[in-house]
């Protein structure tokens, strides 16, 4: 039997600057063989991304403010990039786990020109939603385009 113990470390202050994690190297995974039984909210040959990290909102059954206290958010150019990579792969579902993915209304709309202009097309999900209260007709018709 191995001796078990549990090590506390000092709080570390989170990373602000989401921009300057690497982009992960999906390339190591045979994504054949993973989706023939794992999918993301029943859709097979999904990824995930996330976009930002931590919610503005305090409500008061969520956790997501003791996790991250502050939103910390990944500019719409390197999550762009990250799905033009998935996209390469083969990838054509892509599946935002942001606690809120529209919140900051103008990287939102930046986020969907930027795909139209790189002609990217594919499906996206929101597993967390989006907030329908910020959502507008401009944002709305820039999704659906």
């Amino acid at each position: 039997m191995t001796n078990r113990f549990l090590v506390v470390t000092e709080k570390r202050p989170q990373i602000a600057d989401l921009d300057i994690l690497p982009q992960i190297d999906r390339g190591l995974i045979d994504y054949k063989k993973y989706h023939l039984s794992i999918g993301q909210s029943g859709i097979k040959n999904c990824f995930t991304v996330q976009g930002s990290r931590g919610c503005p909102y305090r409500c008061v059954y969520c956790d997501v403010i003791k996790l991250s206290p502050r939103l910390y958010r990944r500019s719409a150019e390197t999550l762009l990039d990250e799905i033009q990579y998935l996209y390469r792969l083969g990838a054509r579902h892509i599946e935002f786990i942001d606690d809120i993915f529209n919140v900051n209304k103008k990287e939102f709309k930046s986020f969907f020109r930027l795909l139209i202009e790189r002609k990217i097309d594919m499906n996206f999900y929101f597993q967390s939603g989006l907030r329908g209260d910020i959502l507008d007709f401009e944002a709305i018709d820039i999704m659906m385009a």
